[in-house]
C-alpha cells in the first residue's frame, strides 16, 4: 500500500461531495446554494491533508488515484440509488462483486494467492465482514436519499483513521488533523444540508 490507511481514507472521505454533486446531475436531487461554502471547505480541508506527510508520505500520484477512487464511489452510489428502482439488491451487489473481481484481478495477478494460514484467515474475515458491509449499504440505499447514505458512510474514513493510529501507528500532522477535520465535516455538512435552496 502506498498511502497510509489513514491517509487513504481520508482522501476517500470526499466521496460523499462527488455523490451530491452526481445526484445533483444525474437523478436531479436539489443541490443548495449552500453547498459551495462546505465544498469549498472540503476542498481547503483536502489541500491541508495532501500537504501534510503524516498519516503516510505524500505520493501525488496515489493521492490522485485516491480521489479517483473517491469520484468513482461517489457515482456508484448514485448508481445503486437509480438501480434500486428496477433492481434487486442481490443483483446489484453481485454486479458489484463481478466487476471488482474483473478489475482487481487485472491488478493482482500472481499475488492473488496468500500462503500464510494467519494471512489467510484476516483476510476472509476482512472479506467476510466486507461483503456484509457492502449488502446492508446497498439494501439500505433502497429507501435513503443519497446525502442520508453518504453522511452515514462518512464514519468509515473517520474509523479508518483511528484504527489506523492505534493498529498501525500512523501519526496525524497538525495540518492533517485541521485538513481531516474540515474534509469529513465539510463532506457531512454537503450530505445532509437541506436549507438554502439554490
Amino acid at each position: 500500500m502506498e498511502l497510509g490507511a489513514g491517509r487513504a481514507g481520508i482522501i476517500a472521505g470526499v466521496w460523499p461531495l462527488f455523490g451530491a454533486i452526481f445526484a445533483a446531475v444525474l437523478l436531479k436531487e436539489q443541490l443548495y446554494r449552500s453547498y459551495f461554502f462546505y465544498i469549498g471547505l472540503t476542498i481547503v480541508g483536502m489541500v491541508a491533508v495532501l500537504s501534510g506527510n503524516g498519516i503516510g508520505e505524500a505520493k501525488l500520484a496515489f493521492d490522485l488515484l485516491a480521489l479517483t477512487g473517491a469520484a468513482a464511489g461517489g457515482f456508484c452510489v448514485v448508481l445503486i440509488r437509480h438501480l434500486r428502482h428496477s433492481e434487486s439488491t442481490s443483483n446489484i451487489f453481485a454486479a458489484q462483486c463481478v466487476f471488482t473481481v474483473i478489475i482487481a484481478g487485472g491488478f493482482s495477478r500472481t499475488d492473488l494467492i496468500v500462503a500464510d494460514c494467519t494471512a489467510q484467515s484476516i483476510l476472509l474475515i476482512a472479506a467476510v465482514t466486507v461483503v456484509s458491509a457492502q449488502l446492508c449499504l446497498t439494501e439500505a440505499f433502497r429507501d435513503l436519499t443519497v446525502a442520508k447514505g453518504s453522511a452515514l458512510q462518512m464514519l468509515t474514513p473517520a474509523a479508518t483513521a483511528g484504527f489506523s493510529i492505534l493498529l498501525l501507528d500512523e501519526t496525524f500532522s497538525f495540518y492533517e488533523l485541521l485538513g481531516s477535520a474540515a474534509v469529513l465535516y465539510g463532506s457531512y455538512r454537503i450530505a445532509t444540508h437541506r436549507t438554502i435552496k439554490e
